[in-house]
């Protein structure tokens, strides 16, 4: 393209970029440590709940569509961005943070009396075990949780018992049968 004045016309954003190079460095100087510390925490926590591996990617991605297509059952920014995250607080359940006792810490909230866990285990199992069990483990530490029951509805065996957390709290493990002939 060719501009009166000899200059082609994205001088302007050349020009512009020049000069927030120049300004990086001073801007990031001026962020105070612990401001750098919850950055880095938060993106920690984004990349092991949402990015860490194509399973978690893909199912972050179907997730997603379903809030933009279930607008109104839709988990909001803070589901997302807060621990254990936007996978683990199902919109079917609620989309109400303080509905979720591991929110109310964040919430400046406190329950009324001490709750039971319920972790539905659900088929087809996409996700490996493991986040379930730091899911547990996080549960059990709160001083209002009197215990955590498992529900395990899943074509894939109950893992034995000596393979889950040991907790504060009674743990106990259901097999769910949806048919009642087994």
């Amino acid at each position: 393209m060719v501009v009166p004045g000899g200059s082609h016309g994205c001088s302007w954003l050349v020009t512009w970029l020049c000069l927030v190079g120049h300004m990086v460095p001073s801007i990031t100087r001026s962020v105070v440590r612990d401001r750098i510390l919850s950055l880095r925490q938060q993106s920690q926590f984004l990349w092991d709940a949402y990015f860490s591996s194509v399973t978690k990617i893909v199912l972050t991605t179907i997730e997603i569509i379903q809030d933009r297509v279930d607008s109104h059952i839709s988990r909001n920014h803070f589901l997302w961005n807060s621990l254990p995250g936007g996978l683990y607080a199902l919109p079917q359940y609620s989309t109400d943070p303080s509905q979720f006792p591991f929110y109310y810490h964040r919430l400046g909230k406190r329950p009324m009396q001490q709750f039971t866990a319920v972790v539905h285990m659900v088929s087809p199992l996409l996700v490996q075990v493991s986040p379930v069990l730091k899911l547990i483990i996080a549960v059990s530490k709160s001083k209002f949780c009197a215990q955590i029951l498992v529900l395990w509805n899943c074509d894939k065996p109950l893992p034995q018992r000596n393979k889950w957390p040991s907790t504060s709290v009674p743990l106990s493990l259901c097999l769910w049968c949806e048919d009642t002939t087994r």
